[in-house]
């Protein structure tokens, strides 16, 4: 079975491994990982390791791809990758993302990208707009929206 899902690098070099595709290769919180760089075909695969440990995942189901493996595929920070999961040979594999090219933010047509989802995108900005909009346990605080007609 073979599973994309799309994630963004942020400005560590980090990338969330989604929880639905760490459960299938039976992978948690803390696990050794190490991974193998193709520098031919632009990609990383990662997988479980009992010797070498290069990679772990934290709390929050991340891991870090070192600077010089991103330096070696030409890879930055905020650049979005395809992740492959393979469960028969317990592998995810990093490749730069093909399927975001051309998306803009849902809220301002903007092309400076941060998340994508499904092929919706939410810029840099909406995103702090969001983000600061948001407070305590999960409440949005909405503007009220004005009845008046423009």
């Amino acid at each position: 079975m073979k599973n994309i899902t799309t994630q963004c690098m942020d400005e560590l070099g980090r990338i969330i491994l989604p929880q639905k595709q760490r459960s299938a290769l039976n992978w948690d919180v803390g696990d050794c990982l190490t991974a193998f760089t193709n520098a031919e075909n632009s990609t990383i695969t990662i997988c479980r390791s009992h010797t070498i440990t290069e990679l772990s995942i934290d709390m929050l189901g991340r891991i870090t791809l070192q600077k010089h493996r991103r330096e070696e595929l030409g890879w930055n920070t905020g650049e979005f990758l395809d992740l492959v999961l393979d469960v028969r040979g317990g592998t995810i594999t990093l490749s730069p993302a093909r399927k975001h090219n051309g998306v803009r933010c849902v809220f301002c047509n903007s092309s400076d990208i941060a998340l994508l989802k499904n092929s919706l995108g939410i810029c840099n900005s909406c995103v702090t707009d969001v983000t600061m909009a948001c407070t305590g346990a999960g409440r949005v605080q909405l503007a009220p929206v004005s009845t008046e007609r423009l």
